[in-house]
């Protein structure tokens, strides 16, 4: 089955490269015999079935742990990539894309995203990385994005929506932006790019990308987006997506502005707090030291202490105390109990 879905990919290949009579023609108008014969009959599913399942194998293999043999690894290379090449070339006409399985392809392309953001060092190891999914999914989501006039935008967002896929985009392209390269990088934020110029994207921006996951396209800003757009083209492409990330940054300075106006206000009330005890600890004190009868003294300081205390007596401040020995731990101890047995003591 790898051996022929590679030769099915290699000729779908071929055919995408024909020209066409026009930008807009149809698969059924132009020559790539191959795709069709794809979509004909629902196989188009059965194929997107086959590789949900493979993901689903393979993810199960490293997190089990398991290091296939060699020529199960060849056979599982060329399964992905022929599979994934002939998909490619096929969501890339409306006409398959509107016979598609949309909840499960939007399933798969944000399970492939997230399970790249979890693992940025394995997607870093991967050979032909424009032939694996990691990259193939962003051309699956072009598909469905860059067509939202055929597709209707009503259809496609609210799944992406639901799923959480353009979260997982941005938080995959900001951990292995290195790896992806240029071009991977180009298509990833021409993909946000047009998905945060929807009216669906405006309306409910918060569930698209809930607020604590704002930091993530902050970072996708700083790892290579700006450096991106100097070239304007690139900018003009991502330009909704420059005013998203630029308002993530705003709130996330006003975020930090409330914090830190939150925890002066806490440490002024603390302060606060702290010297109002310390006022009452003082005053405990000077109520035992003054009043307090001589075997309450003598067993709380000493006998050579209370004698001491019980000469020099009354003392109006509490620093005149020091003279006799008695520092703040000792009296922070000697206040304690004065509060809790001032009856017994006095």
């Amino acid at each position: 089955m790898a051996q022929t879905l590679g030769r099915v990919a290699s000729i779908t290949e071929m055919e995408s490269k024909l020209p066409r009579a026009s930008s807009r023609q149809t698969l059924w108008e132009g020559e790539e015999q191959a795709l069709r014969y794809v979509i004909e009959d629902g196989k188009l599913n059965i194929c997107l079935r086959n590789l949900v399942d493979f993901k689903a194998y393979e993810m199960k293999l490293r997190s089990d742990d398991v290091e296939p043999e060699q020529r199960q690894k060849d056979l599982m290379d060329k399964f992905e990539k022929g599979m994934g090449c002939m998909l490619r070339n096929a969501w890339n006409h409306v006409e398959a894309l509107q016979t598609t399985d949309m909840p499960a392809l939007v399933n798969h392309i944000t399970t492939v995203f997230s399970d790249a953001a979890d693992s940025p060092e394995r997607v870093a190891q991967l050979t032909d990385i424009t032939d694996r999914q990691e990259v193939l999914c962003m051309y699956y989501l072009h598909g469905m994005v860059g067509q939202m006039e055929e597709m209707s935008e009503e259809r496609v967002m609210p799944m992406l929506r639901a799923a959480g896929t353009l979260v997982a985009l941005a938080r995959m392209l900001s951990s292995c932006h290195a790896a992806l390269g240029r071009d991977a990088r180009e298509l990833g934020t021409v993909c946000l790019g047009l998905a945060c110029g929807t009216e669906d994207f405006a309306t409910y921006r918060d569930k698209h990308v809930p607020p604590a996951d704002r930091g993530v396209f902050v970072a996708l800003r700083d790892a290579y987006l700006l450096d991106l757009c100097q070239d304007p083209d690139a900018k003009r492409r991502a330009r909704p997506l420059l005013d998203f990330t630029s308002f993530c940054v705003r709130t996330a300075r006003h975020l930090e502005s409330a914090t830190t106006r939150l925890r002066r206000s806490q440490r002024e009330h603390i302060n606060r707090l702290n010297s109002e005890a310390r006022d009452g600890v003082s005053a405990a004190v000077l109520a035992l030291v003054n009043s307090g009868s001589r075997e309450a003294l003598t067993e709380r300081l000493g006998a050579h202490r209370a004698h001491a205390v019980i000469e020099k007596r009354p003392f109006s401040n509490i620093k005149e105390l020091s003279h006799l020995g008695l520092y703040h731990a000792k009296l922070i101890k000697l206040a304690k109990h004065s509060v809790l047995e001032k009856a017994d003591l006095i």
